[in-house]
């Protein structure tokens, strides 16, 4: 799949131009809101540094997802303008946590 993912974000950048920017929506969790976990997120979610420190977490238990790996490969091709953390409700019993980025052109790499 990472191979897949490099191809689709290479396409993306093909198609934008030098002044142009780009944002992104990654679902990086998907919580059960009755879940501990989704508490410490739903009360960190502001806090971007703070969330920053639950994913790093995350990620060494648990490794990179398919949405994470999508993110890492914009950030070496890219110059990220805004990143934040997001709740996106799923339905009545679970969320994901959703990471957006804005993206604008990097010299030299397009």
């Amino acid at each position: 799949m990472p191979s897949v993912i490099d191809r689709f974000n290479h396409n993306l950048l093909g198609l934008l131009k030098e002044e142009g920017s780009m944002m992104v929506l990654s679902d990086v969790f998907e919580l059960e809101q009755s879940s501990g976990f989704y508490r410490r997120v739903k009360n960190s979610i502001k806090n971007y540094d703070v969330m920053e420190e639950i994913y790093e977490g995350y990620k060494k238990k648990y490794g990179m997802g398919l949405g994470d790996y999508g993110l890492y490969n914009l950030d070496d091709k890219m110059q990220t303008i805004v990143s934040r953390w997001l709740i996106w409700p799923k339905n009545e019993e679970s969320s994901y946590i959703v990471k957006l980025k804005i993206y604008k052109y990097k010299g030299g790499i397009l």
